[in-house]
């Protein structure tokens, strides 16, 4: 089962962002609902599987407020 996490990444100092849960939610339509800035991104986990620690390029990761944004190279939330 999918859930899709919902997160701002906010700009903490030259180089350095963070990254805050907005929420996840059981469908996509619902998390791109929940995106209201151009730096609100959602992306899909599968429930009760450990993500690692190691940086990865989280697969289908989409910022639905920027036109042909690149891929984003970040640690995904640990679920479970």
């Amino acid at each position: 089962m999918k859930v899709w996490v919902v997160s701002r990444c906010n700009m903490v100092s030259d180089g350095v962002y963070e990254f805050e849960i907005m929420g996840a939610f059981s469908t996509e339509q619902n998390a791109i609902a929940a995106c209201h800035q151009e730096n609100d991104g959602y992306g899909a986990l599968e429930l009760d599987v450990y993500q690692g620690e190691k940086r990865v390029l989280w697969p289908g990761f989409r910022y639905p407020l920027v036109a042909d944004e690149p891929p984003l190279e970040i640690y995904p939330p640990a679920v479970g």
